[in-house]
C-alpha cells in the first residue's frame, strides 16, 4: 500500500487476522509492503504518521520476503502508528533460508500488539521451519506487546541493511510478554547499530532444538 498524500493517517481494518486475510500468490520479494512514495533518501522522507491498522491477516509464500514496512533507501517510515490483531504470515514451502515473513525498515513510536508473525515450509504437527519471522533493520521507540513470533530459524532478527548508505538504527524497544515458539534463535543480534532494547517476561519454548538460544548476538 502506497500511503503517501494520507497526512493524516488511515485506518485500514478487517474482521479478525484469521477471518479477513490479503492472500498474495506473487514470487517478488516483497510481496506486499507499507510505505509512502515520492521520499529520496533518509534526509528527505515521506513519512505515514497517526495511522491504525487491525484485525486482518497477510498471507503470503516465498523464498523472499512477505511484507515489508518502510522503504529499505529510508525514503519512507512510520511512525505514531498502531498494528493491532495482525497476522504475518510466509508458508515458505522452499524452505528458503533467507525468507522473512515481515520486515521492518524503519519505524518510529508504533505499537504492535497481539500480532503473530510465522515462516515456516511445514505447518504443525511436522514443523519445518527456515528464515526469519520477524527481521528488524530500523525501528526507534517501538512496542511489541504480547506478540507471537516463531515457526522460523530466527524468531526476531535485529539486523542491519544490505546497503550500508541505508542502515537505520534498532534503539529503545520493548518487547512485553512476547510469545516465541519453535525457533533455534530466540533474538539474534547482528548489527552495533542495536541497543536498549528490553524483552520483559513471556514464553520461550521450542522443541525443534533442545539447544535453542534465547539469546544471541555477534555485536
Amino acid at each position: 500500500w502506497d500511503c503517501a498524500g494520507s497526512v493524516n493517517g488511515v485506518h485500514i481494518y478487517g474482521d479478525g487476522q484469521y477471518n479477513t486475510r490479503i492472500t498474495l500468490s506473487t514470487t517478488s520479494s516483497p510481496a506486499f509492503k507499507i510505505h509512502c512514495s515520492g521520499g529520496v533518501s533518509s534526509s528527505s522522507q515521506v513519512n505515514l504518521y497517526y495511522s491504525n491498522f487491525h484485525d486482518f491477516g497477510i498471507y503470503t509464500n516465498l523464498s523472499g520476503t512477505g511484507v515489508e514496512i518502510g522503504d529499505r533507501n529510508l525514503s519512507s517510515a512510520v511512525g505514531s502508528t498502531v498494528f493491532e490483531n495482525m497476522l504475518f504470515l510466509n508458508s515458505n514451502t522452499t524452505a528458503a533460508a533467507g525468507s522473512v515473513s515481515c520486515r521492518i525498515n524503519q519505524t518510529f513510536s508504533v505499537k504492535w500488539k497481539n500480532c503473530v508473525y510465522g515462516n515456516y515450509a511445514t505447518p504443525a504437527p511436522s514443523v519445518v521451519v527456515a528464515g526469519t519471522a520477524l527481521m528488524i533493520v530500523g525501528a526507534t521507540f517501538n512496542v511489541f506487546d504480547m506478540c507471537s513470533i516463531g515457526n522460523a530459524t530466527t524468531a526476531v532478527a535485529i539486523t542491519q541493511a544490505e546497503n550500508e548508505a541505508y542502515q537505520g538504527f534498532a534503539y529503545g524497544n520493548t518487547f512485553i510478554c512476547p510469545d516465541l515458539e519453535n525457533y533455534h534463535h530466540g533474538f539474534k543480534n547482528s548489527t552495533a547499530r542495536a541497543s536498549q532494547n528490553t524483552v520483559i517476561s513471556g514464553q520461550f519454548f521450542s522443541y525443534l532444538d533442545t539447544g535453542a538460544d534465547f539469546w544471541s548476538s555477534a555485536k
